[in-house]
Parts: structure tokens; sequence; C-alpha cells
């Protein structure tokens, strides 16, 4: 498997951990001591400790969430990844259109997460 193969199914395994609410799966994709920006300006969270606390937060609210992946793009060892996430519950939620900005370590883990989207990017979902 090619670099990017390896990094695209690493993006692919992201969305299926929150699709899965698998946080331990969530947390093997990152380096021990990897940020994430979520979104872009709001405070950076590293390490797996930080980064579980930023998945106990999210989780908590109780949504299912599905991910639709339109489009990776890797050169080096970096990616883009643009994406519809829907967040649901009973029957409602939000879709959000989504570009992350994922940089990798040696070993292939994710050193860095950076997700970019704003007010303008959310739609309703019925």
């Amino acid at each position: 498997m090619s670099q990017n193969e390896q990094m695209r199914q690493a993006v692919e395994t992201y969305l299926r951990a929150w699709e899965e609410k698998d946080k331990s799966l969530f947390l093997s994709l990152f380096s021990t001591d990897a940020t994430l920006e979520d979104p872009v300006g709001s405070p950076v969270h590293q390490g797996h400790e930080a980064l579980g606390a930023f998945w106990d937060r999210v989780t908590g609210l109780g949504l299912d969430m599905q991910g639709e992946l339109h489009r990776v793009t890797c050169c080096g060892n970096e990616c883009l990844a643009d994406f519809t996430m829907r967040s649901t519950q009973g029957g409602m939620g939000m879709a959000v259109r989504i570009v992350d900005h994922f940089c990798f370590d040696d070993s292939g883990r994710f050193s860095s997460m950076r997700a970019f989207w704003d007010d303008g990017s959310m739609a309703t979902v019925p």
C-alpha cells in the first residue's frame, strides 16, 4: 500500500471512529503528543489526555454522527480531507461541511489535525 493510500485509510478510519463512537480507535490514530484544533482558531488540544477530553465533550452531546467523505488530497506527509459530518439526535440535526488538514508522523499517525469550518458550513437536516 502506498503512503497516500495509508494516509487516506487513516482519514477513513478517523471518520469511522466518530460513527462508531470508538474513543480508543480515535486516540490510536494520533501520536501521543499530537495536536488537534477544531475549529481552527479555537484552543489547541495536545496529547492523548487532552484529545480524550475533547472526544468526551463532543460525544457527551449524545449525537449520532455520520461522515461522508468527498475527497482526500495527499502531498508528502499531509492530507486535506473534505467531508460532511451529519450529527443527529431524534431525527433532527446538523450537516457540517468540513475540511480537515492532517499531518502525519513517521509512524503514520496524526501529528496534528486542524478542522476548517464555520457557521456558513452548517445546514439543518430533517
